[in-house]
Parts: structure tokens; C-alpha cells; sequence
């Protein structure tokens, strides 16, 4: 079989993925390979406004009520930020000062993950939170078990900021630098940790293009899986502030917003604010998440990463290639421009920046008969949860998979007047919405664009596709209705034992009747083996 753009175009998902997958049983036709569809089974997040799942995600999207403010009195100290706003280049602008925070960043049971207290004090809390969120998302997965033990999944993850360095490696007293200190702040142990705990044989890495650092790590992650390199992969990234100097610098560039607000493509954007996050996806070939029975939250089409290369400065973005990683993501996905409902773009607040994204994506998109029949909604996560550099391209992933459950493009939030420069930009079929709008299933296949640019040019894409119906096969003899299930809960300790039944207990609340038996099957059978026990 051919894998032509033009008969991959006129093919499903599923399609190209079965297709795919016989080619690969065959050891043919390595192009129809290349393009082969990556599911996504899982997801795991935790963001600022107490965002822990895609429900809450969803909740704070849609509100579109800015999530920035003052940084916890708590956080650097009063001795750090004296130094930060001292010196003879002190910035007057203030945006330092301001940031998109977790809580609780200290916290961690270490326990949980076989790790001394000793030791848990010297690794960076990046490692901690990666290592929680991995978990959280292949237990929603249901793939949380003793399977992976000797598995060939990889572990890829984005990550830039090692600020835990500075407190460990170059703490004023020599005895303070404990033996744990290199494994503790390496960078690259944030994807080693996660393969060695869980005993993974995969790839593993960690990719630092500064902001577009894990939307590349996807795009290295669906290659693995394609090319046969791993069976799953685990795709991460993570950005803490643990010291204000990050900030400092960048406030005396001139890129952060002065009061804690990023208005994104809006006619007063004077700057971005810089943000925390974790978040993680899991992904496996189409063809095996459905052969598996995995739940397939949504569907990775194409991908593509470039370089500005000698674009007007090293730091300055490159219309022409960002629109050039967007035509090649649809190339690679066998799709057209008219073919994407919606654009998550890399937009953070900084105003030349963002036109130049917008005018790359008109370039693009842009039709004067999209603006009445198919208008193209672009949105940007940035000014609700500020931007978490490293890893906004999965957040921005998350987002869209929230977005298709709830079959709506959330709002831009701080938008109150749209930049006068994007007049052309709706005159082509540019939507920048300002209330939540409808995308519901139907006849047409919903897809959305991610966009994340690294700022000395590194450039990602990456085609999002709502699942595919996938009917199972009717079993030969239909499974007997039972009156009533079983359900098993398994934890490390008795406080955790009770907080995951209370959990349980909320959530069967709203679950409906008939997801009751696979709610229980999946607890039973996607959960790791751990002392304390419960059934119901």
C-alpha cells in the first residue's frame, strides 16, 4: 500500500494505523510507518489555581481569570530578592516580582517512590513533581502496574530551569553539598529517575530548547514509537521558579509584564509571566492502544520541529519558519489547512512576538472563506496559567484534550481589545475568542494545532485529532449482568488508603451506572500492588 499524502488524506486514523501497523508486521512500505498515528492514553497534570486533572484544567480554561500575581511571600526569601532588586542594573519594571505558582512544591512523599528522606532533600523538586504527575498519568491511564518492569517504554521530558542547583552546589559551606547532590540536580536525571524506578528499557532523555523543550520531546516520542524504538512512552516537562534570578534577567531584557498580566494578542501586551508546571502524557501507536483496549483520549496526527537558523538575532522569532513547522506538521499528517478547527498557539503576552506567530499562522490558515464558513479559533493557555516555558507544548496538548471532551475552544483570557496589527488576520478567518465557543462532534473530524517556539529558534508543531469511534467486538458469549462489582484500593499507607476512597467516593458520586463495572475493573487491574489494601 501507498503512502502518498493524497491516499493517507482520504483515510482515518484507524486506518492509516491498522495499515501501518501490517506494514510494520511485514517490514514494508516504511513510509505509510512514518506516518502512523500516536494515541494518547494518558494524562497527568498539575498546574497553579490547584489544577491536578483535566476536569479542573477545564474548569480554570474556561473561567479565563488570570492565575498570575505576586510571588509567595514564602518562596525566595527575603534575602534573595534583596539581592535580586539590588545592583547597579536593577530593573524598574518590577515583572520579577510576579509569576504563576504551585504550592506546596516542598512536599513529597518519599516513600511512596523508595527514596531516604536523606536523599529526597537534595533532589530538585522538578525530579519530585515529574516523578507524581508520571505516576497520575499512567494510573489514568490503567497502565500503573508490575507490567512495566522490564518494558521497552521511553521517557522523554522537557526541562530548562535547574534552579535546585544553585541551593545544593553552591551553598556557602562545603559540608552542606551532600553525596546526593549530583543525582539530585543533573537535568538528566529528571527522565533516568523515572526509567530506573519504574524499570524501564526504553529511550531516555531530557530536552532543553528552552520554551519549546517538551513539544519536541512529543515529537521525539511519537518518532520512538514509530520507528519501533519503544512500545510506550512516557512525555513530560516541568518548571519551577525556586530562585527569583531566572526573572531578574529576563526583566532586564524587557519581556516580562510589569503587573503580573499577559495579554495575549491584545492591543496593551507589554510582556508575558513567567509560570510553574508539570505535566505528562502517555502515548503507545494507535493501532496497539486499540488492540490493547486502552482509552484513547485523543490522537497524535503529525509532528514536525525546525530552526530559525539566521533569523534577525539569536533571540528574535522567524515568521517564515514558524509557518514552515506548520506546514510541515500537516504534511506529515496528511492534512490541509482547512482541515484545523483551532490553534493552541505559543502566544505569551510579548506583542512583537505574538504578531509574529499570528502573521505565520494567517499565512497559513488565512481565507476570506474561512471567516464565514470555517472560522479558525486561535487561543493561547498564557494568560490564565502565565507561561510555563519547558512545559507549556504539553500543557498546550492537555488543553486540547480537554477541549474535545468538553466539545468547546475556551477563551483568551485578559483580552479586552484586540491588537489593531490583526485586522487582516480576521479578515482571513482568524477567530480570537473572548467566550468559550462551540466545537461539538459531528460528521467532521475535530483537529487542533500546538505551537511552541524556543527562544534562539528551536520550533515545534504538533496535529491534534479527537479519538476515533472504535466499537469492540461483541464477545461470543455476552458477559452475565452482575448485581453487584468489586472494587479494590491499594496505597503505601493507611492516611493515603482513606484519601484514595474518599477520592473514589466523590467520584461515584457523578459516575454513571454503566461505567460502574469498568471503573472497578480498572482499579482492580491498573494499579500497582502496594501493602495497604481495601475491598468493597
Amino acid at each position: 500500500m501507498s503512502g502518498s499524502s493524497e491516499q493517507l488524506r482520504s483515510m482515518s486514523s484507524l486506518q492509516i494505523a491498522l495499515a501501518a501497523r501490517r506494514a510494520r508486521q511485514q517490514s514494508a512500505d516504511a513510509s505509510l510507518i512514518a506516518h502512523e498515528p500516536i494515541a494518547i492514553v494518558g494524562v497527568g497534570c498539575r498546574l497553579p489555581g490547584e489544577v491536578n486533572d483535566l476536569p479542573s484544567l477545564w474548569r480554570r480554561l474556561v473561567a479565563a481569570e488570570p492565575l498570575t500575581g505576586p510571588a509567595p511571600p514564602d518562596r525566595w526569601g527575603a534575602e534573595a530578592c534583596g539581592r535580586a532588586a539590588g545592583g547597579p542594573q536593577a530593573s524598574d519594571r518590577g515583572g520579577w516580582r510576579y509569576g504563576a505558582f504551585l504550592d506546596q512544591v516542598d512536599a513529597f512523599d518519599a516513600e511512596f517512590f523508595g527514596i531516604a528522606p536523606r536523599e529526597a532533600a537534595s533532589i530538585d523538586p522538578q525530579q519530585r513533581l515529574l516523578l507524581e504527575v508520571v505516576w497520575e498519568a499512567l494510573e489514568r491511564a490503567g497502565l500503573a502496574s508490575p507490567e512495566l518492569m522490564g518494558s521497552p517504554t521511553g521517557v522523554f521530558i522537557g526541562a530548562s530551569t535547574d534552579d535546585y542547583a544553585q541551593f545544593e552546589l553552591h551553598a556557602p559551606a562545603a559540608e552542606h553539598v551532600t553525596p546526593y547532590a549530583l543525582s539530585g540536580t543533573s537535568l538528566n536525571v529528571l527522565a533516568g529517575r523515572i526509567s530506573y524506578w519504574l524499570g524501564l528499557h526504553g529511550p531516555s532523555m531530557v530536552i532543553d530548547t528552552a520554551c519549546s523543550s517538551s513539544l519536541v520531546a512529543v515529537h521525539l516520542g511519537c518518532q520512538s514509537l514509530r520507528w519501533n524504538e519503544c512500545s510506550m512512552a512516557i512525555v513530560g516537562g516541568v518548571n519551577l521558579m525556586l530562585t527569583p534570578d531566572v526573572s531578574v534577567a529576563m526583566d532586564r531584557v524587557g519581556v516580562l509584564a510589569p503587573d503580573a498580566r499577559a495579554r495575549v494578542f491584545d492591543a496593551s501586551a507589554d510582556g508575558y509571566v513567567r509560570a510553574e508546571g508539570c505535566a505528562a502524557i502517555v502515548l503507545k501507536r494507535l493501532s496497539d492502544a486499540v488492540i490493547q483496549g486502552d482509552p484513547v483520549l485523543a490522537v497524535i496526527r503529525g509532528t514536525a520541529v525546525n530552526q530559525d537558523g539566521r533569523s534577525a538575532g539569536l533571540t528574535a522569532p522567524s515568521q517564515a519558519s514558524q509557518a514552515d513547522v506548520v506546514r510541515q506538521a500537516l504534511r506529515h499528517a496528511a492534512l490541509a489547512p482547512d482541515d484545523i478547527d483551532s490553534i493552541e498557539a505559543h502566544a505569551t503576552g510579548i506583542a512583537l512576538s505574538d504578531l509574529v506567530e499570528a502573521n505565520a499562522i494567517e499565512s497559513v490558515f488565512g481565507n476570506p472563506r474561512r471567516a464565514s464558513e470555517h472560522p479558525l479559533f486561535v487561543t493561547s493557555s498564557k494568560g490564565t496559567f502565565g507561561h510555563s516555558e519547558a512545559a507549556s507544548g504539553v500543557i498546550g496538548i492537555a488543553k486540547i484534550i480537554a477541549a474535545l471532551q468538553h466539545e468547546a475552544v475556551p477563551p483568551l483570557a485578559n483580552l479586552d481589545r484586540l491588537h489593531p496589527h490583526l485586522t487582516s488576520a480576521l479578515e482571513r478567518g482568524l477567530r480570537f475568542p473572548r467566550q468559550p465557543q462551540p466545537w461539538p462532534r459531528g460528521t467532521r473530524l475535530r483537529r487542533a494545532g500546538v505551537s511552541a517556539f524556543g527562544f534562539t529558534g528551536t520550533n515545534a508543531h504538533a496535529v491534534v485529532e479527537e479519538p476515533p469511534p472504535i466499537v469492540a467486538a461483541a464477545p461470543a458469549t455476552p458477559p452475565t449482568e452482575r448485581s453487584a462489582h468489586v472494587l479494590t484500593l491499594r496505597a503505601k499507607n493507611e492516611t493515603a488508603l482513606r484519601t484514595l476512597a474518599a477520592r473514589f467516593a466523590q467520584r461515584f458520586e457523578t459516575l454513571p451506572a454503566d461505567r460502574l463495572a469498568d471503573a472497578c475493573f480498572t482499579a482492580n487491574t491498573g494499579r500497582m500492588p502496594l501493602p495497604y489494601r481495601l475491598a468493597i
